[in-house]
């Protein structure tokens, strides 16, 4: 690795990260400007728990083995519209992932409710749903916001838990 994982990534204007504030007297809630830092991730993290998900082999719903980075889906010049992935730069792998990660809401976010199939994906089923260790691992990465004069040195990166064999342990049986 040349260090690309040394500078820290923070959620661009007109991210999704953001807050409420209760007015006094139980007022309706009235969204709030993101806070300063808010949205940065762990490269670190995203190289050891989420790139090997995207690349690792998982077995489909309808029993097909695939892979986020099989040609004819999100590598360059597959059927994965946006979300096109590089076998060779995880920098711009990362900043492709955040596009479609909610910070406010992981759950919410379209890489991981499109694989689980939450919303269509033309992949079919790929991930059993919230439980499944390649979401989990996923979900972790999107939750785990650090302090962004810390980045990669925030005592909270370098925790993720990786998963193991994605065949074995993601998807379907």
């Amino acid at each position: 690795m040349m260090g690309w994982w040394r500078g820290i990534v923070r959620r661009g204007a007109g991210g999704v990260a953001a807050g409420a504030l209760a007015l006094a007297g139980g007022g309706p809630q009235v969204p709030a400007p993101a806070a300063a830092g808010q949205g940065v991730l762990c490269s670190n993290d995203f190289q050891v728990c989420v790139m090997p998900v995207l690349s690792g082999q998982v077995r489909r719903q309808d029993g097909a083995t695939v892979s986020c980075m099989d040609s004819t889906c999100h590598l360059a010049g597959g059927n994965g519209g946006r979300f096109t992935l590089s076998p060779t730069d995880l920098n711009a792998d990362m900043q492709v992932v955040m596009t479609l990660a909610n910070l406010g809401d992981p759950h919410s976010s379209p890489v991981l409710m499109k694989p689980a199939e939450e919303v269509t994906h033309g992949g079919g089923r790929v991930l059993s749903g919230r439980g499944d260790s390649c979401y989990l691992a996923i979900y972790n990465w999107i939750s785990n916001q650090v302090d962004p004069a810390l980045g990669d040195t925030s005592p909270s990166c370098g925790q993720c838990a990786a998963v193991a064999n994605t065949f074995a342990s993601c998807g379907f049986p």
